[in-house]
Order: C-alpha cells, then sequence, then structure tokens
C-alpha cells in the first residue's frame, strides 16, 4: 500500500502453533523510498516474494533495497532477513546494539524467546552491519530519526520522519485490539511518552497497520486508556479470584478486551507486568 511518494507499507500474515491449534497472526512492513531505499523490518523466512511485492509497488526491485533496519529482534520482524541477504547480498543490516546478538545467532535468541515453530520462522543467523543509536539521523532526501523505544522488548526502535509527520513503530505501540505483548510495562509507558511529543498525525504500526491521529483519535490517548482497561482488569480479577492461576487470568483479561483469543506465554508476561504494578 502507498501512503505517499516516499513510504509504502504491506501487511505479512504468518501463523503459530499453539495448544493444537494455529494462532494466526499479522505484522506490517514498511519501505522508505529516497537516495537510500530503506526497508523497515521483513517478516518470517517465507515472506520473501511479499518483500519483493513490496518493492515493486515502489517501483523498486530487491537489488534496489540497499538497507534493511530492524525494530526488534523477534522473529516476525527478522524471519527474512537471511534470505534477503542471499537474493541481493549488497544490503546492509542495520540494529540497535541490544538486538545485534539475537540476529546473528539465532540459538541465543531461542533461548531467551522459545517460541512455537522459531526455526521456521528464522531463516537463519545473520551478520548486523552496522549499530544504530537513539536519537540517531538518517539523511535519505528526507530525514529519518531514530528513537529508542524499549518495552515490547528492550531493543526496540521507532523511526520518525518528520516531513511526513509519521512515526513508524514496529511493536512498540500495542495494539487495543490484538492481546498486549510487552516486556517491562514501565519502559513501554515511557516510550509511548516519548513518541508522542513528536506529535505526528500518522503512526505505521507493526501490529495495526497505518494510523491517523485526525480520524481515529490520537493513539497514545487510546493506547493509554487501553493498558488502564488492562490494569483495571488485572486488579478485579486479583481482588475477586486470589491465587488463581495466571492463565485463568488471561482469558478474564481477554474477555475484558474483547479478544477472542487465547491466553499464550508471551501475552501472560505482560499480565506479570500489570500484576508488579499493584
Amino acid at each position: 500500500m502507498k501512503f505517499s511518494d516516499n513510504i509504502f507499507y504491506r501487511g505479512l500474515y504468518f501463523s503459530l502453533p499453539v495448544k493444537e491449534e494455529s494462532l494466526l497472526r499479522k505484522m506490517f512492513v514498511a519501505l522508505l523510498k529516497g537516495n537510500k531505499n530503506i526497508l523497515i523490518d521483513c517478516g518470517v523466512s517465507y515472506h520473501f516474494p511479499d518483500i519483493v511485492q513490496l518493492a515493486a509497488e515502489a517501483d523498486l526491485k530487491l537489488s534496489d533495497i540497499d538497507i534493511v533496519i530492524i525494530t526488534h529482534c523477534h522473529a516476525d520482524h527478522t524471519g527474512g532477513l537471511f534470505k534477503l541477504k542471499q537474493e541481493n547480498p549488497n544490503i546492509k543490516i542495520w540494529t540497535h546494539p541490544l538486538c545485534k546478538p539475537m540476529i546473528e545467532n539465532i540459538d541465543e535468541q531461542f533461548k531467551i524467546r522459545p517460541v512455537p515453530a522459531f526455526y521456521h520462522l528464522m531463516g537463519g543467523s545473520v551478520k548486523v552491519d552496522r549499530e544504530i543509536e537513539d536519537g540517531e539521523e538518517i539523511d535519505i532526501g528526507y530525514l529519518v530519526k531514530i528513537i529508542y523505544t524499549p518495552g515490547h522488548s528492550n531493543d526496540s526502535i521507532s523511526l520518525c520522519l518528520p516531513d511526513e509527520k509519521m512515526i513508524i513503530s514496529g511493536d512498540a505501540i500495542p495494539y487495543i485490539n490484538d492481546m498486549p505483548i510487552y516486556e517491562d510495562l514501565n519502559a513501554l509507558k515511557a516510550s509511548l511518552e516519548k513518541m508522542k511529543k513528536y506529535e505526528c498525525d500518522y503512526i505505521i504500526s507493526a501490529f495495526s497497520g497505518l494510523w491517523d491521529n485526525n480520524s481515529q483519535g490520537n493513539i497514545f490517548t487510546v493506547t493509554e486508556k487501553h493498558l488502564q482497561t488492562i490494569q483495571s482488569a488485572v486488579d478485579d480479577f486479583q481482588r475477586d479470584f486470589p491465587n488463581s492461576p495466571l492463565e485463568e487470568m488471561g482469558s478474564f483479561v481477554l474477555k475484558r478486551i474483547n479478544n477472542n483469543s487465547f491466553p499464550v506465554p508471551i501475552f501472560l508476561t505482560s499480565l506479570k507486568e500489570h500484576i508488579k504494578q499493584k
């Protein structure tokens, strides 16, 4: 999909086998067209054809993509790197320093985050060409600013494009229609406040695609209310069902936020963060 002459994005589907069921997930990647063409994230190992199609929508070939910036190390954002590097050996991979070891040795990532079908989603380990830091500015004919936005993960970054009044947030902003997934709630809240100060009108989130603050409501206000609803549900469950299993709390919270999914381990990690808020 085309946002402007400079920005293109695409939703990619993948599935996770959980409790003998298949959990369908969707994430969004973006492509910045300029004097250097930058792909933001790349999906899982089998999304290579989607990346080729995204490039074609921008009137580019795969060989025209100069850089892949990874918002964080998780498999749905990095699994396609191995194939991309095979098909375009000149492409450069840029990540936050905390992300680098997790994709240069995917076995290390699996030890920390053993998601189902991990080695099917990840094509293989790849070398990172450059580390990027909070506040770094990249000129590709227009400004791209790196923002360190931990919370979902400790290596998460987002990108601000001031000329487009846009933030590309990776998974740094929880999606109100999905189960909440984050490792550090306090860091997440601080990152939301940090992004909010840029006063952008548009957000491309890997969770939800394009969000327009003018027509859909300010995403940061909406997200804050969503987190409050989750916190209230956790507090109510602890009051009414003390000493009950965490999985039961997960089902209770999902019902409260009108989500029909079943609680998976990475979601239960988020709930533990809310329990700490007491």
